[in-house]
């Protein structure tokens, strides 16, 4: 098995690139992973990251984890929405695990 980089479009975020598991079968590449496996480790690394979180990343993270906005907003409810600033909560709303440097391989 080996591993490419992909262009990620179906998550809704143009600028995602992910290094995944491949397997060929039948002369057909396909990614070698779970379902869900792939949008976790971008729900992982957008919390994680060190830039504010922007629109269309909260509608990737509801969508993703299958929240409306009152479920995400619960932990920042003096806080608007778009100015998400406690990852550490957002980690825990979402039932990830906090961390850093994370790949769809997980």
């Amino acid at each position: 098995m080996s591993t490419k980089t992909i262009h990620y479009q179906l998550c809704g975020l143009d600028y995602v690139y992910i290094r995944v598991p491949v397997a060929k079968s039948k002369g057909e590449e396909y990614i070698n992973l779970p379902m869900g496996v792939i949008e976790k480790a971008i729900a992982r690394q957008l919390i994680s990251a060190r830039v504010p979180i922007r629109g269309a990343e909260l509608v990737f993270l509801r969508k993703t984890f299958g929240m409306t906005l009152k479920d995400l907003a619960c932990p920042f409810r003096n806080k608007k929405y778009s100015n998400v600033k406690h990852r550490s909560s957002l980690f825990s709303v979402i039932g990830l695990p906090g961390g850093r440097g994370v790949s769809a391989q997980e």
